[in-house]
């Protein structure tokens, strides 16, 4: 018997990695909040799913919903996805994406606001992935694509190789991975 971020640490402690966590403990609010900082720490891969959507109470409100919504917008490559009163961390490739404009139109301005990859065209890369149960993948060119290919990579284990011809974009790119917290080795 233990309370939950003290069996998060003695999971990671022990080696156990897993590929899927169901969140059902305190609901109250900040500890929430504070098990899902701690899992993803823990295991910044991990598929985090939760019920009690809805569960409130007159000191904290909707404690599991704010949790939720506060570490979203803390964490730019996660999405909540709500279903009655179940809900579940997933990658959030739009949000992603649109952290990637802002920061390229910091340095190129509204000249590049078509340069990336779009949302809808990396899920549909991924899906291919996932289906192909894809080990490798080299992309010629880099930018928003490395970051989405390496988030999905983070999960599965996968290699990416990122291959450019200008070493100052790839420099930079390397920078946005490691902003993410993705490796940014492979860059070519």
């Amino acid at each position: 018997q233990m309370d939950s971020i003290t069996a998060i640490k003695h999971l990671a402690a022990s080696g156990v990695v897993p590929d899927i966590i169901y969140l059902d403990t305190s609901h109250l609010y900040p500890e929430t909040l504070n098990e899902i900082r701690a899992i993803k720490a823990a295991f910044p891969t991990v598929q985090l799913v939760g019920d009690d959507w809805e569960w409130g109470n007159k000191k904290h409100g909707q404690a599991v919903e704010r949790s939720c919504r506060e570490y979203v917008a803390e964490a730019p490559s996660w999405a909540l996805e709500v279903e009655g009163n179940g809900w579940a961390l997933v990658e959030s490739y739009d949000q992603l994406a649109a952290w990637y404009k802002a920061k390229i139109n910091e340095r190129f301005g509204d000249a590049a606001k078509d340069w990336a990859i779009t949302p809808m065209q990396g899920r549909a890369m991924i899906r291919e992935f996932n289906d192909r149960k894809a080990r490798v993948i080299v992309e010629l060119g880099s930018g928003l694509s490395s970051l989405m290919f390496r988030h999905w990579a983070a999960r599965t284990g996968a290699l990416v190789y990122s291959v450019d011809a200008d070493q100052d974009w790839l420099n930079w790119v390397g920078g946005l991975l490691r902003e993410q917290g993705l490796p940014d080795a492979n860059i070519h």
